[in-house]
């Protein structure tokens, strides 16, 4: 378990990384407004799976906790 949720952290991160490197490239708002909510999506699919992965139950989150963060 612990070797999938580290996979999918590093997946996450580098597509991100490959967003934000995409992002560069456009000058305008509209296109890097547009990857800026995709990366945004991206954080808060990290911090879900972060926040899950520390559970001790795999299936609550801790909605006050997760905002917060």
């Amino acid at each position: 378990m612990k070797e999938i949720w580290h996979r999918t952290k590093k997946n996450i991160h580098t597509i991100s990384g490959l967003i934000k490197l995409q992002a560069l490239g456009y000058k305008e708002k509209r296109i890097t407004d547009i990857l800026n909510v995709t990366q945004n999506r991206l954080k808060s699919m990290s911090l879900v799976q972060e926040k899950l992965y520390q559970s001790s139950d795999f299936i609550n989150i801790d909605l006050k906790e997760y905002i917060q963060d």
